[in-house]
């Protein structure tokens, strides 16, 4: 496409204009291809987010709640159909990627028609180009902070066990948006495939979820010991590890809150909790935690404990919020002992 000088400021304003249009209509487009190809291959809807507004279906009603994931710009879950050895696990996981390739060759199609048109060639270039890459992005398999969609459609593929990984994760998130406790599911959903692949994140998937059972459980120092098994078992991804680390930190407190340990693993975390303290309920109460019984200073616990109670008002699991609340009440008990 030949741009004349005198346009070259036009068409950056256009460029702009048209990429914060069309990236939101992107993610829109990735996760409604999860979605359709879901639902063909026998899933039923869960959620579906954009940013951080999500849809979910509740108890047979929907409802719109505020939550986000880092490094995710939306997401579309589904529950899974009973798990077999003919488990459908593709096109839900292609999907997304599939229709941003789609929509990127229909654009340049476009493109080629309307080529005498200059502000809708900027318009169909920007959103083919802005589609091929997030589809690109995401079928290519990738290690990133999170496995993307290519790399867990190779992760199943290659290693069929870890297809019960990717069901058990689904189906334990239906469950718990319908109000059903970790402590209360069946315990095969917490059980990892025999001799199965720990670097896989799949499988890790299944050990970080009987983390957090444990955790519901205010089997605290069964948590920590899981997690110091799988560092020492595998290669973590840095978002499970972070998040694992968070916990840790927690314990930690919880069980000696004068372990000179703690503060070496805060500064290590320091970052990434600023990174994610806007949106985690967890952050809140391992703040709390922190400020309250380990720097003693009730003022700035408190001021964690407001902030979980506005997140908590849309927040989407209900059964997370309990959880969390009863373990405050347990801090604020330990910080008077």
């Amino acid at each position: 496409m030949n741009i004349p000088a005198n346009s070259l400021i036009p068409f950056f304003i256009i460029f702009f204009i048209t990429t914060l249009i069309t990236y939101p209509l992107t993610v829109i487009i990735h996760e409604s291809g999860h979605l359709i190809l879901g639902l063909l291959s026998g899933y039923k809807f869960i959620s579906f987010r954009i940013n951080n507004k999500i849809i979910i279906k509740q108890n047979n009603s929907f409802q719109i709640k505020t939550y986000s994931l880092l490094e995710t710009a939306g997401q579309c879950l589904l529950k899974p159909p009973p798990y077999n050895q003919h488990f459908p696990y593709f096109l839900y996981n292609i999907g997304g990627g599939l229709f941003n390739l789609i929509f990127a060759f229909i654009s340049f199609g476009l493109f080629i028609i309307f080529k005498d048109n200059f502000v809708i060639k900027i318009t169909l270039s920007t959103f083919a180009l802005i589609n091929l890459f997030t589809g690109c992005l995401n079928l290519l398999p990738l290690k990133l902070d999170v496995p993307n969609d290519g790399y867990n459609i190779l992760m199943m593929f290659k290693e069929k066990d870890s297809r019960f990984g990717f069901y058990s994760q689904m189906t334990i998130y239906d469950l718990m948006i319908n109000g059903i406790k970790l402590q209360d599911m069946d315990e095969t959903l917490f059980q990892l495939p025999d001799n199965c692949n720990l670097n896989n994140p799949l499988n890790q998937s299944i050990i970080i979820n009987k983390t957090a059972r444990l955790h519901e459980q205010l089997k605290f120092n069964e948590a920590k010991i899981l997690i110091d098994q799988l560092n020492q078992q595998c290669t973590l991804f840095p978002l499970f590890k972070n998040e694992l680390d968070c916990e840790y930190l927690f314990y930690l407190i919880m069980e000696n809150l004068r372990n000179p340990e703690i503060k070496k693993l805060y500064q290590k975390l320091e970052k990434y909790i600023k990174m994610t303290i806007k949106t985690s309920l967890e952050r809140q109460r391992q703040l709390y935690a922190y400020e309250l019984l380990v720097n003693d200073n009730p003022i700035q616990a408190n001021h964690y404990l407001d902030k979980f109670n506005i997140l908590s008002k849309n927040y989407p699991i209900d059964v997370t919020i309990e959880s969390e609340k009863e373990i405050f009440n347990l801090i604020l008990k330990q910080s008077k002992n």
